[in-house]
Order: C-alpha cells, then structure tokens, then sequence
C-alpha cells in the first residue's frame, strides 16, 4: 500500500495458531500515485500501480517513464529482499495513464486502465 507517501510492501506468515506475523518489509520510495493489485507468479511478487516520475527505488527500470503518472509493474524477490532480478517498467504517454485492474496469464501481466488522459479531466 501506500504509507506516508511511500510504496510499501509486507510479506506475513501464519504462526502456529493461524496468527499472521509479519515476516519482512520493503519500501519501494515515494510515489504520489497508488497500488493497484499485487499477486504471485513464477515464484515472485507482482506489483502493479501507478505513479508520477521515476521515485520507485528499483534501479534501473527496465521501461523508462513517460511523463505525468505511468501506470508500472514491478517484479520483487519472496521474501521482498532486493535483488538483481527485481524489475520495474513503466507504461504510459505524457500525460497521465492508470491501471484499474491487473491479470496475470502465462507470465505475463494484462493491464487495464485509462491511458493519454489530461491530469485536470
């Protein structure tokens, strides 16, 4: 989610009473935009939003943003420690786009959203 301004992301597992406990943390910097959906698949996280800029900590992007808000997708470890197979791309025009809603089929991610739109509208 969104804290403070910053992309946030936790992983939790269940104690032995079926209590979740959280197992790890990681912030992904600050965005001005939201998280859309999240998911696992082919053993990594999934991570879809949308934000303004290039704030998002995950060096270097794979797609460089376009301007306004872009929606992204970005891939990260299990166990939310960065590594060098964590990936972020970013989709969009000059204005601003948005993902309302994610799906994932055969490794790969289907976005759904609002593209090209004027930041005013």
């Amino acid at each position: 989610g969104i804290e403070n301004g910053l992309a946030v992301v936790r992983r939790f597992t269940l104690d032995g009473t079926g209590q979740p406990t959280l197992a790890s943390t990681r912030d992904l910097g600050p965005t001005d935009g939201s998280i859309a959906d999240i998911a696992v698949s082919g053993g990594r996280v999934v991570l879809v939003g949308q934000s303004s800029g290039d704030a998002l900590t995950i060096d270097p992007p794979t797609i460089a943003p376009s301007g306004g808000k872009d929606a992204f997708v970005a891939t990260l470890d299990l166990d939310l420690t960065a590594s060098a197979q964590d990936s972020l791309s970013y989709f969009g025009s000059a204005r601003d786009d948005t993902v309302a809603d994610a799906r994932i089929h055969d490794g790969k991610v289907w976005l759904t959203g609002t593209y090209d739109r004027d930041p005013l509208a």
